[in-house]
Parts: C-alpha cells; structure tokens; sequence
C-alpha cells in the first residue's frame, strides 16, 4: 500500500498506461468472444451460402446464375415474428433493386449487394471472381479478419477515450469538493489524476470481469459513479497530509 500511495504521489505522469492497459485488455477479451462467436455462427452461415453457390461476376455483375430468384428466411428470435426474420435473397433478374427500409437482411441483385438493417440500407459493388462452395469459406474468413482488425482498433480507442474522461471528469468533481473544503492546494492535480486512472482501470476490468461471470451489463453511471466514490475516499484517506 506504501508503494501505492508513493506512486500516486510522486509518479509521473496521469496514469494513462493503466487506462491504455485496461483498454487493451477489455479489447482483447471481447476480441475473443467475437471470434468464438463467429466460430459458432459459420457452420450455418455455409450451409445458408451452400444454397446460393457457385456465383460468378465479371465487370461487377453476375453472369451465373442468371434469372433466377432465391430466398431464405431465417428466425432470428426462434419465435416466427416478422421482425426477426433475417433473410438473404438472390435476385439476379433485377438490377440495384433496394430492399424496403423494414426489411433485414442481405439482398443481391445482378450488380449489387445491399446489406439492410432496420435503421440503415448499405449498398456494396460486387468485386469480380468465382465465389464457390470450395474458396467461399477462406473469402469469409477474410472479410471477417479484415472487419475484426478494424473493429479491434475502434474499440481499443473507444475505451481508452472513455476511461481517460471518466478519470478527467472524477479529478473536476474531486478538485471542486477540495476547493469548497479548502483542502486543494494540499493535493496536487497530478496526484488527483494518477489516482483517478488507476482507480478507473481497476473499477473497469472488475465490473467487466463480474458481467462476465454473470452475464449481466453494468451501466456505464453506476461504474463511473463507483469510481468517484472509491478516489473520494482515497483522496481522503491517503492524499491529505492529515490523514496519514
């Protein structure tokens, strides 16, 4: 505790490696549970693509099959609503024929792709090639690999962010308490921040770690208001020089 406390008062720094720490380590696990998730979902996704193979493009159309309508449905919510019916249709009669803005799921035309969510069309180019039931597997793997870098490095970024202005917003709060108890010059801004980061990133993994363990999803509030409480009590009990 001696060391602890020594750091927060004399290291250098804000404390943001244990942020960046943090933020790694939550980035890697939820990493890992997408890649066991994808693992899980991809002996059905080709058994559905098995239905539309073999597709071959050439100038950013499909020249086989040709004319043809296809469609599969599938239930989401194992419940038969309409709104958790996800389906993949090929169309190749058509060209750039959206689907309708209620619509979920993935539709291809003769020239394009659209990918519909209840919120959100996106329309995707094809790329030229032959998509077979023998290299369509590696071409998804792929694409996931490529989407999961990319995935990866939001949300590293996104957490490091939000931690560093949890810890910023908990060093306001505590400066604003020590000025109303006339306390603040006898702690420094630095020693409030390492403080507020080290005490951040381990509210952070514990209350990951819990709503792991029990499959729960603590809000953000309730974590950062456990942080501020737990720095206001340190400040308190080890910052202060009257209270050693």
């Amino acid at each position: 505790m001696e060391k602890f406390v020594l750091y927060i008062k004399q290291g250098k720094g804000i404390g943001a490696l244990f942020l960046l720490a943090t933020a790694v380590l939550v980035t890697m696990i939820m990493a890992i549970s997408l890649r066991n998730s994808y693992s899980e979902v991809k002996p059905e996704i080709m058994l559905v693509a098995n239905e539309f193979l073999p597709l071959t493009v050439k100038d950013g159309k499909v020249v086989y099959p040709v004319d043809i309508y296809k469609k599969i449905d599938i239930d989401l919510g194992q419940q038969g609503k309409p709104e958790d019916l996800f389906s993949v249709v090929l169309d190749t009669r058509v060209e750039a024929k959206a689907p309708a803005m209620n619509e979920l799921g993935i539709f291809i035309t003769k020239d394009v792709v659209y990918l519909s969510s209840p919120n959100q069309i996106k329309r995707i180019q094809f790329r030229d090639g032959e998509f077979t039931k023998e290299n369509f597997p590696e071409i998804v793997d792929g694409a996931v690999g490529t989407v999961s870098a990319i995935v990866v490095l939001v949300l590293l970024v996104f957490f490091f962010i939000t931690y560093l202005v949890k810890a910023g917003f908990i060093v306001l709060f505590m400066a604003l308490i020590l000025k109303f108890l006339k306390r603040k010059e006898l702690v420094s801004t630095s020693a409030l921040m390492r403080m507020s980061a080290v005490t951040v990133a381990g509210v952070e993994l514990l209350v990951f770690a819990a709503d792991l363990m029990f499959n729960s999803a603590t809000v953000g509030m309730v974590r950062f208001a456990f942080a501020f409480v737990l720095v206001l009590i340190g400040t308190l009990k080890f910052l202060l020089p009257d209270n050693k």
